[in-house]
């Protein structure tokens, strides 16, 4: 009995003084630094991992050679544009695309960069509302080596982008990128013709470029979404109060969720359209467009126990499965009138699927006339 009983108090002593190591390394973690800010994100720390992890040292072929692969670019886009048309069942806006902007990966990081600090600049306008603390140094750290370790894996794996700036500065120019050494990378392990291969990524980037310049509305319905995720009611003012933030970020929960669901549901359309467009242009004027389809999609399922797990813990998984659903919308809205009901989804905002819808495209079909 005396036995248990001493275990008992020992065991007693042992979690209080757990329990009070906990509460003074809280408060201590927690102190506020007077006269000092915190910082959410520190961009060096993002910048350096993602550099590190890029596969790359320094400046590639491409100081010498990524402009006259532009032009390439540009002009496989060129005898493009009459094939999408075709595939459309209509005129292309008058306006020229952006020109390609060919990059290395450590280019690619750069621009992502760029972008990210433009969608996370209402975010970090919060940290004017935090006294800094070892917390906050933390949580900063931990923040920042995920941005970079992301996106430095994604520096070795894509391909192209479309970049619409969503949340930048008025004025900013839209642009399409090529990664080239990941398309190389690409090439070597495929026998399909480099033209197919090269063809084939610039009708889906261009595709993408199509759905926001063609419909100038959309970039405002994505920046409202955005603006709504990001609780918009804190931006408001030039200076919102704690309260305020406390408000937005419990009152507007609901609100948040609805916005995300949309931005999802939005950009699976926006991917699986692409890919319908590929397969109808493929299919009638690339030569050995089934050879490209399928290789992509091997090299998708080629991904080993390490990257599958990355893509699950990181989200990126979800993007791919943005693909899947967003082309099987698509597919089911032509099957009851072709390209032409499939391309009310652009009329306006109202017309754009929500994410039950996608799952669903019957429920679509009895909404939108």
């Amino acid at each position: 009995m005396a036995i248990t009983k001493g275990r008992g108090t020992r065991t007693q002593l042992l979690g209080g003084l757990v329990l009070t190591a906990g509460a003074v390394l809280a408060r201590e973690l927690t102190k506020p630094r007077p006269n000092e800010t915190a910082r959410l994100l520190d961009w060096d720390v993002v910048r350096r991992r993602a550099l590190s992890r890029s596969g790359e040292n320094g400046p590639t072929h491409l100081v010498f050679s990524a402009e006259a692969l532009g032009e390439q670019y540009d002009a496989a886009l060129a005898e493009l544009r009459p094939w999408m048309a075709e595939a459309l069942g209509e005129d292309l806006p008058s306006e020229p695309f952006p020109k390609f902007t060919v990059l290395d990966r450590r280019g690619w990081i750069e621009v992502n960069l760029d972008m990210f600090q433009d969608l996370l600049e209402p975010v970090l306008k919060l940290q004017e509302l935090l006294p800094a603390s070892a917390a906050t140094d933390i949580g900063r750290r931990g923040i920042s080596e995920y941005l970079g370790l992301l996106l430095g894996f994604l520096s070795q794996r894509v391909l192209g982008q479309y970049d619409p700036v969503l949340m930048a500065a008025p004025g900013k120019p839209t642009a399409l990128y090529l990664v080239e050494p990941n398309i190389e990378k690409w090439e070597q392990r495929s026998s399909i013709p480099s033209e197919q291969v090269r063809q084939w990524l610039v009708l889906h980037e261009v595709t993408h470029a199509w759905e926001f310049e063609g419909h100038p509305w959309l970039r405002e319905h994505m920046n409202g979404l955005i603006q709504e995720l990001i609780a918009k009611r804190l931006f408001s003012a030039e200076s919102p109060r704690a309260l305020e933030v406390l408000k937005a970020l419990t009152v507007g929960a609901r609100d948040q969720w609805q916005a995300m669901t949309q931005i999802q549901a939005t950009m699976s359309l926006l991917e699986g359209f692409s890919n319908v467009m590929m397969r109808r242009v493929g299919q009638a004027h690339l030569p050995n467009f089934e050879q490209v389809d399928a290789e992509f999609n091997r090299r998708s399922s080629r991904r080993g126990a390490a990257e599958k797990a990355f893509f699950k813990i990181t989200g990126l998984d979800m993007k791919m499965q943005q693909y899947v659903q967003g082309e099987r919308f698509c597919d089911e809205v032509m099957k009851q009138g072709g390209m032409k009901r499939l391309s009310v989804v652009w009329a306006e905002p109202a017309n754009l699927p929500t994410l039950q819808e996608i799952r669903n495209p019957e429920l679509w079909l009895k909404r939108v006339p």
